[in-house]
């Protein structure tokens, strides 16, 4: 078991994705979320599956990771009452 297998167990929504943004696995959380089934979700682009108002900001949290080869690339949505990203 590595440690991305620990991160899928949190509760928040959370997925693994590789450098280019495609999702490489996903938790049940992350799944009920985005609304599909995780199989559906696997191969996809991250932003493509999010709320097209999170999508830009997606694209940047992805861009930014790259940017600073961050070895483990997970987007962790936050809980009900916290955003992903607002507006200063």
């Amino acid at each position: 078991m590595d440690f991305s297998d620990d991160l899928l167990r949190r509760a928040e929504p959370s997925a693994l994705h590789y450098p280019d943004g495609i999702i490489r696995s996903l938790n049940d959380a992350m799944a009920k979320a985005l609304d599909r089934p995780a199989a559906q979700s696997v191969g996809s682009y991250i932003w493509e599956l999010v709320p097209a108002r999170q999508s830009s900001v997606v694209k940047r949290i992805v861009a930014y990771a790259n940017k600073q080869q961050l070895a483990m690339r997970v987007l962790e949505l936050p809980r009900p009452g916290r955003c992903l990203w607002s507006p200063s």
